[in-house]
Order: structure tokens, then C-alpha cells, then sequence
């Protein structure tokens, strides 16, 4: 398992789908573009969550029967700013990893597709088709 912080805010996922993810990012950063990313994630105690932390855990125990950590669809948008870090994380979540499985594959699927499309190399159209070049100057002025 991986906890991974951004934005000032961490989640835990599978190592999977962390290694995926930051695949993800890093050819994000390479081609100077920014994308919404989903990913499944636990929900576990916040270290400065403080009352919010520990209301996201009593939701994550009621979900579970009370159980433990519930699992939850993280939304995030990347680009080539974005500073990602991923450090191991040793919970007893392991034993939630066989029915997370489906999910983290799914994920993993859907991270390295996105990934892969990004080093697809893409056809430019550098000149105009009857073979001239127009370009609009207005507004340029006040540049």
C-alpha cells in the first residue's frame, strides 16, 4: 500500500495504482499538459485532519459495519506543476487489498492508457493546405 500526498491532503492506494498514477503525472509534466484524474483509494485517519479527519472516519466504519476504512473515488487534476509524493504506507488495510482488487486493476488500465496516449506521436499540420500560411496579427499590438 501507498499513501499518496498532494495538494496538502494524503490518500492510500495500492501500490498498483500509485505507480500508475505517477506514470500518469510525470507524462503529464513531459507534455506541458494537465488532465482530471480518478483513482480508488482507502479512506484512513488524516494526521491534521483534525474534526474533518475524524468524521471521514466514523463515515468510512459506518460504511463497513464498523469494520474499518471504507474505499472512496479520489478526483484530482494534474499538469506540469503538480508535486506528487508516494511513500509506503503499513496499515492494516492489507487485508481490504483482495476486495479492492477489481477496482485497482480497473484503474491501472485506465492510468496506463492515458499514459500511453500521451507518448503517442500525433500528425502537425505546419502549412495551410493549398500550401500558404495566414496568420491573424489584430491584438498583438498591446502584447
Amino acid at each position: 500500500m501507498r499513501r499518496i500526498s498532494y495538494a496538502g491532503e494524503s490518500f492510500v492506494t495500492t501500490d498498483g495504482v500509485a505507480d500508475a498514477l505517477l506514470r500518469l503525472v510525470a507524462a503529464l509534466g513531459a507534455n506541458h499538459t494537465a488532465a482530471a484524474i480518478e483513482v480508488p483509494a482507502f479512506v484512513v485517519g488524516r494526521g491534521r485532519g483534525g474534526d474533518r479527519g475524524r468524521q471521514r472516519e466514523a463515515a468510512a466504519s459506518v460504511e463497513l459495519g464498523g469494520e474499518g476504512p471504507a474505499v472512496e473515488l479520489v478526483r484530482l487534476v494534474a499538469g506540469p506543476s503538480s508535486e506528487m509524493i508516494s511513500r509506503q504506507h503499513d496499515a492494516a488495510e492489507e487485508a481490504l487489498a483482495a476486495e479492492f482488487s477489481a477496482e485497482a486493476s480497473a484503474a491501472i488500465v485506465r492510468l496506463n492508457a492515458r499514459t500511453t496516449a500521451l507518448g503517442v506521436p500525433r500528425a502537425v499540420i505546419h502549412a495551410h493546405p493549398q500550401g500558404k500560411v495566414e496568420f491573424d496579427f489584430d491584438g498583438l499590438e498591446s502584447l
